[in-house]
C-alpha cells in the first residue's frame, strides 16, 4: 500500500513539474499525420501485446499447471463447512495431513497427523474425513466405505 502511495506521490510530482509545458497551447499537428495510419498503428500494437500476454498465459499453463494453488505434494484431501465462509479442511503435505480452520479472521493449523496409517486411511475415501469430523463433534458418523 505504501508502494501505491509513493508512486501516486511521484507521479503527482512529474505533472507538477510537467504543467507549465502542458498549460501552453498545444502545437499543431504535422500535415502528414495520418489518422487511418495511427489507428492501424495502435491496433496493431494491442494485438502484439494480446497476443503476448496470451503466450505467457499458455506457457504458465504448460510449465507450471500448480501455480494457482499448491503444489508438488499438495492436496485438499476434504472439507467440512461449519457455517458461513468457516469450514475445517484436510490438507495432505509431504506424507502428512494437517487439519486447518479457516474462517475471515484468516487459516490455523489445528492438528497435524504423521502416522501412516491414519494418514492413508483418512486420504483413501473423502468421505471418510468428514465421518471422522462429525464423529468427533458428537454427530452420528455415516461413513460410506
Amino acid at each position: 500500500m505504501a508502494r501505491f502511495f509513493g508512486m501516486s506521490a511521484a507521479l503527482a510530482g512529474a505533472l507538477l513539474l510537467a504543467w507549465p509545458a502542458l498549460a501552453q497551447e498545444p502545437a499543431a499537428p504535422p500535415p502528414e499525420l495520418d489518422l487511418g495510419w495511427a489507428l492501424a498503428k495502435t491496433a496493431g500494437g494491442l494485438g502484439v501485446v494480446l497476443a503476448l500476454m496470451w503466450g505467457l498465459l499458455w506457457l504458465m499453463r504448460r510449465f507450471a499447471p500448480n501455480a494457482g494453488g499448491g503444489g508438488a505434494g499438495f492436496r485438499l484431501v476434504g472439507r467440512l463447512s461449519l457455517g458461513p465462509r468457516k469450514w475445517l479442511g484436510l490438507v495432505e503435505l509431504g506424507g502428512r495431513l494437517l487439519v486447518l480452520g479457516v474462517s475471515d479472521q484468516g487459516v490455523s493449523l489445528l492438528e497435524t497427523i504423521d502416522d501412516p496409517e491414519e494418514v492413508a486411511r483418512l486420504t483413501q475415501n473423502r468421505q471418510s474425513f468428514a465421518a471422522a469430523l462429525q464423529k468427533a463433534r458428537g454427530g452420528r458418523a455415516e461413513d460410506k466405505s
